[in-house]
């Protein structure tokens, strides 16, 4: 059992923050959030006194490759070959960048808004096995 205990909660309801808070996690699923309460003193507890735990939040509206476009009068007319190699070649490397991103930055979730298929479909097949840390994904 993992208890962070002494936590300023924000529990999403648009309530004020609780302050003094515990949440205990057991196996990977949370077993309680809000006031102190009483746990087992064979516990493994963390004092996070002066830190705030929030729900995970949600992007609804990601491209996870990204839109690197670094002239823009290229996204319209003609492109090199070499142009859209690069550019799909860096759409490829930011998807591991962004997943990673997104979960240090507090996002669980995502809806991807049009990253490439079938790359997009892979990446979300491995983290919803667990071969990979990332938000869940919706595409």
């Amino acid at each position: 059992m993992l208890v962070f205990n002494n936590v300023t909660l924000i529990d999403g309801t648009g309530g004020k923050p609780i302050q003094k808070s515990t949440v205990i996690i057991r196996g990977n699923r949370f077993e309680h959030v809000g006031s102190e309460i009483s746990y087992p003193d064979d516990s493994n507890i963390i004092d996070l006194h002066g830190l705030t735990v929030i729900p995970g939040l949600i992007d609804c509206h990601i491209h996870l490759g990204g839109l690197t476009i670094e002239k823009p009068g290229k996204a319209i007319g003609k492109v090199s070959f070499i142009d859209m190699v690069s550019f799909f070649w860096d759409y490829l490397r930011n998807y591991n960048h962004r997943r990673r991103l997104a979960l240090e930055n507090g996002v669980t979730t995502i809806r991807s808004a049009g990253d490439h298929y079938p790359h997009i479909i892979r990446l979300r097949e491995k983290i919803a096995t667990g071969r990979l840390s990332g938000p869940r994904i919706f595409a």
